[in-house]
Formats: structure tokens, sequence, C-alpha cells
């Protein structure tokens, strides 16, 4: 997992305590946060990191099959059992399952699962005899879960149950700063898989990057910059393509003459300015790049407003 800005120095401690415990985790973030690489992280460093990891995509299993995909079925237990099938639970056992889009469990299956929770029994479709696993279930969700409650779709006896710990991964736009570490990762990750040189990502790509909302969040980066990489030439890296409402810079145009007017753009300016160096902690370059502006003009603008880089280191 990448990034060092103070959200993500959050997520790692709620990661930790999630390994410390060997009880259900709730992960909960928009789509194309990183909730399944939270679930590997979790299982790699726990008690578990040698037993299986299983995801299951709920959302992709429709209901009449998602008891046999979960639980397995013994031969003949319906129309096209030919054999008996181990489900997903048992191939877990002594390791762990992720469930994806939790909220798209049904109903039957949440009253399943709360037993295998409970005493470890897993009853294959069409067979009397349980089966005894040792699982440790992580689910995933983009929703409020609370909602889904009350909206009768979840279970109450059943939220409960699998909401002993939560881990909330946090969108890519509340971590901007970690954006020039994604893009190196993922510029080297897609030169290996494409089979070209790691490109050099050109002066102020950096700036429209972290001025973008990223609704897809860190996927939709990681997409950016696979076609940055793809289409480099004399190794730099291709254009973002990111909208015009993107480029508009944070710092304004300031009137020429005094007056209340450029009184307060000024003051807005200087609150900017502290913001982001605040945000990288002094670092001028990085901080210029994000401003959308040159290191000299940022420079400029310091001196102005009585800033020093080393006022804002950690």
């Amino acid at each position: 997992m990448i990034g060092r800005s103070p959200v993500m120095l959050d997520l790692y401690a709620q990661i930790e305590v999630a390994v410390r415990a060997d009880a259900p985790v709730i992960i909960t973030g928009e789509t194309g946060v990183g909730k399944e690489l939270v679930a590997q992280a979790i299982h790699h460093a726990s008690g578990r990191r040698n037993g299986p990891f299983v995801a299951v995509n709920a959302g992709g299993i429709p209901e009449s099959t998602m008891e046999s995909e979960l639980f397995g079925h013994a031969k003949g237990a319906f129309t096209g059992a030919v054999d008996d099938r181990a489900g997903k639970l048992v191939s877990a056992s002594d390791g762990t399952l992720l469930l994806d889009e939790i909220e798209c469990i049904s109903s039957r299956a949440q009253i399943q699962l709360l037993r295998v929770l409970e005493d470890g029994m897993v009853y294959p479709v069409g067979q009397d005899v349980p089966i005894k696993v040792n699982v440790r279930l992580l689910a995933t969700t983009k929703v409020d879960l609370k909602d889904e409650v009350s909206l009768g779709r979840i279970r109450e006896d059943f939220y409960h149950r699998i909401s002993v710990l939560r881990v909330a991964v946090p969108r890519l736009h509340a971590r901007l700063e970690d954006v020039p570490l994604l893009v190196s990762h993922f510029l080297k990750q897609a030169a290996s898989r494409n089979g070209v040189p790691v490109p050099e990502v050109p002066d102020g790509t950096f700036s429209l990057l972290m001025r973008h909302s990223w609704p897809g969040n860190v996927r939709e980066l990681r997409n950016t910059v696979e076609r940055m990489a793809v289409t480099a030439h004399d190794g730099i890296a291709g254009p973002p393509h990111l909208s015009e409402e993107d480029h508009a810079g944070p710092l304004l145009s300031l009137p020429a003459t005094p007056g209340p007017l450029r009184d307060e753009l000024e003051s807005a300016e200087r609150r900017t300015v502290i913001t982001f160096l605040r945000r990288f902690q002094g670092e001028v370059g990085v901080t210029a790049q994000a401003l959308g502006i040159s290191r000299r003009a940022l420079y400029e603008r310091m001196k102005k407003y009585d800033l020093a880089k080393e006022d804002f280191r950690g």
C-alpha cells in the first residue's frame, strides 16, 4: 500500500488493529479506493497468513446460485448438481474469506452465514451433515449498511455480527499529496506490463493530476497513468487527458490597484500557499507543482507573505 498522507497513516493504524484480532471486519469506501488491497494486507499480516485467501464478489453471484457458491452442495441436490462441490467457505478454511459487496448477500444466505460465524458449521445444499470450518470473514461495501438494515435488505443481527471491526478507506481526493508516489508506482507497473521504458513525467503534469477530483479514485488514477505510459514519446509520458475544469489553478489573479478586493484576494492567496506548504511539509518543488506555478513564483509569494519552508517541516 502506498501513501504517507495523514489519512493513510490513520488507515495503517486501523489495519494494525484488525491484524491483531481475528474478528470479522467491514472495510468501507468508495469504488476504486482499494478495499480488496486492504483486505489482502490484513490477511497477509495476520496469523492466518499461511492459510488461503479466497475473494468472492457477492454482487456477481446470482441469488439462485449464491448458497451453492458459498456453502457448497451435495450431488443431486438440484438439477445440474452432478458432483459434490465444496463452497468458498470450505475452500477458505484456516484462512480468510473476503466477501466483496456484502450488501448483495441474500437474506437466506445471511442466516446461513450467521450460523457459520457463530459455530463454524457449514451445511452444503442438500446435505444434512455439516462441515466444520475455521474461517475469518472480511467484507467490503461502498454503501452505508445501516441504511441497508433500515430498508430491510440486511438483517440487523447479521450486520452486528459482521461489523465487529471497521476499516474506512479514504477516497483519493482526501490524500492528493500521495498522487506523486502513486503515479511513480503505477508508471513502473505499466511500463513493465507493456514492455516499454519508464517514461518521465512532464513539467506541470503533477499539478494537473492533483487538481482532478478522481471520482474513480485510485483505480481511475492507475488507468490514467497506464495510458500516459503507453502513449509516451521520446521518453516523456503522454498527457493525462483530464477535463478542462481540472486545469484551473488555485491561486488568484490580483488587482493592480490597492483596495478591499485586493486585500481579500491576497488573504485568500496566502491561506492557499500556507495550506499547500503544510500539506507537503515545506517541499517547494512539489508544492509549486501542486499549485500550478513555478518554483520561482512560489518563492516570490513566500517572500511576500513572510513564509519560510522550514516552518512547515515536521
